[in-house]
């Protein structure tokens, strides 16, 4: 018999992972940890990661909100 709150706490976890893989706040503190410990490699390629996550953000916000009608003032 499984408890039902194992199952929650399993996904939870989950959504956590998932978030602090997406947060810019967690890539930007993945990315200064590879920099401290002189990872080159590594710091270059979360650096690349965050750039490209950057510019997905970007990207949608920019979308959603000519979606919505924001004026703009000429």
């Amino acid at each position: 018999m499984t408890d039902p709150l194992l199952f929650l706490r399993n996904v939870l976890e989950t959504a956590n992972n998932i978030l602090r893989w997406v947060s810019p706040y967690a890539q930007l503190q993945r990315n200064v940890n590879a920099l401290l410990v002189g990872a080159w490699p590594e710091y270059l390629l979360l650096l690349g990661l965050m750039l490209v996550e950057g510019s997905i953000l970007l990207f949608f916000s920019i979308r959603s909100l000519a979606a919505k009608g924001v004026r703009t003032t000429s």
